[in-house]
């Protein structure tokens, strides 16, 4: 060999990308493996296996295992979700893979001391440059928190729920706006006892229930208390009001309803929670009782003269007197008084000596044999004039 020829090249451009490449990676691995979630990259085939590429340090934080344990053991993440969210959330979406649709979804992991962590995981897949498969990256973020404050909020109404459902009362949620409006939230079954209506019937027909409320109680009742609400603007409010309803068979029964009111000002309506309780009972019996006491009064009136209650020992108990007997003479100061002045006296006081014992006699009589006693006696009345009375 008589010589050699050395060619020489400078490659400072290409050193420094690869330098700075290397650079670059590095601190895009910093970032992945420092970032609170954990991100994963993987190959996914025809067939439904699938390969890990990439896996960051923060999976172990969030689920437990170090990466280099999902790396060597390809199912360990698959055996570590809970099998029915693996069925119902997984399989559905990795459908998806094919046709590179991004899908998000949450799902339970048992972590490795045994937990249970709530998982949001964000998919996107892209088709490989080879077109033999897809690669998929993945961003895992604890919701572990947010997930168990859901489920109290979630448990907590349904308790509630349960409370009204069973409550032996109609309840009614609703949204009432400024223009009288009103969108129910929610309706017991109850109401059904009390409408003859069901929640399904009422609920998506805001006027059905004011068309079957009586016209004159809505008058009367029920838009005083709208305007009410729409005028006072109260923050809090409770009102009341009774109404005839008729129900979907035609009978009709009287509610009442009382009204708890909070104005929501930001969304512009009052929230409305309504207690209806069915009171018929409670105003036929008030209507039985005025009806019985313009009977008795009547019955009263009609009286000739003079009726009165007493007791064993002579005491008025109550008084009722017609027009032309409206006075008795006191038979300690010998003067004419009003009858209304007698309730609480004793005949010792209203009648002369003679008079008291034969009435003492008469009650007695009567208390003792259950049956009427008649006799008659004569009284002094205003004028000088005497007056013969049938007592009985």
């Amino acid at each position: 060999v008589k010589g050699y020829y050395v060619l020489v090249t400078d490659i400072s451009d290409r050193k420094q990308l690869e330098l700075a490449l290397k650079n670059s990676e590095a601190s895009l691995a910093r970032v992945l493996d420092s970032a609170n979630a954990s991100i994963l990259e993987y190959d996914y085939f025809p067939d439904g296996s699938w390969q890990y590429q990439y896996f960051s340090a923060g999976s172990e934080a969030l689920l437990g295992y170090a990466a280099s344990e999902f790396m060597a053991d390809t199912y360990l993440w698959q055996s570590r979700v809970v099998p029915e969210d693996w069925e119902t959330k997984f399989l559905p979406n990795l459908k998806k893979i094919s046709t590179e649709t991004p899908f998000k979804l949450e799902y339970r992991f048992r972590h490795k001391n045994g937990s249970i962590r709530w998982i949001s995981s964000y998919s996107v897949p892209r088709l490989h440059e080879s077109g033999d498969f897809w690669t998929v990256t993945v961003v895992d973020v604890d919701i572990t928190e947010r997930k168990q404050l859901e489920l109290a909020v979630q448990q907590s109404q349904q308790q509630l729920k349960s409370v009204l459902d069973t409550a032996v009362a109609g309840i009614i949620r609703l949204r009432f706006y400024p223009d009288t409006s009103i969108q129910y939230d929610y309706i017991s079954p109850y109401c059904e006892q009390n409408f003859g209506y069901t929640a399904a019937e009422l609920k998506p027909n805001a006027d059905l229930w004011q068309s079957r409320i009586h016209p004159d109680d809505w008058q009367n009742s029920v838009l005083p208390v709208m305007e009410s609400i729409v005028e006072q603007q109260e923050t809090y409010a409770v009102y009341a009001m009774e109404y005839r309803f008729h129900r979907k068979d035609e009978s009709i029964c009287w509610i009442l309803g009382k009204c708890f009111v909070q104005r929501m000002p930001e969304e512009n309506y009052w929230s409305v929670t309504i207690v209806d309780t069915d009171i018929s009972d409670r105003k036929q019996a008030e209507l039985a009782l005025r009806r019985s006491e313009a009977k008795y009064k009547g019955l009263i009136s009609a009286l000739p003269d003079l009726m009165m209650r007493v007791n064993r020992q002579g005491i008025y108990l109550e008084v009722w007197a017609s027009a032309r007997s409206k006075t008795w003479k006191n038979q300690q100061t010998q003067n004419f008084r009003s009858l209304q002045n007698l309730e609480g006296t004793s005949v010792v006081v209203s009648l002369p000596p003679d008079l008291v014992e034969q009435r003492m006699a008469a009650i007695d009589q009567a208390l003792g044999t259950r049956q009427i006693q008649v006799y008659e006696q004569t009284l002094p009345s205003t004028g000088g004039q005497t007056r013969i009375e049938e007592v009985r």
